[in-house]
């Protein structure tokens, strides 16, 4: 992660094909995502060498009603390495 190897600088809504660790990592936490908010999901990561934020988005229109003209729910988070 120190290095960039978890990083996915835009929001990526289509999983990452498979490869190294980090890359099968990435394919399997998008995946999660839709599997788990639905198929609007997506998901970001940018990492320094002292913490990452992560980014999750979904569109939440079953939870407001369904107006589909809602912008997407986002969740930010920062973590230390």
């Amino acid at each position: 992660a120190r290095i960039g190897g978890y990083d996915l600088a835009t929001m990526t809504c289509t999983p990452p094909s498979q490869g190294d660790l980090a890359a099968d990592d990435l394919n399997y936490w998008v995946t999660s995502l839709q599997d788990t908010l639905g198929e609007s999901a997506c998901g970001r990561i940018v990492c320094s060498s002292a913490e990452c934020l992560v980014e999750v988005q979904w569109d939440d229109s079953r939870g407001s009603g369904g107006d589909p003209n809602d912008p997407p729910y986002k969740v930010e988070t920062r973590t230390r390495l």
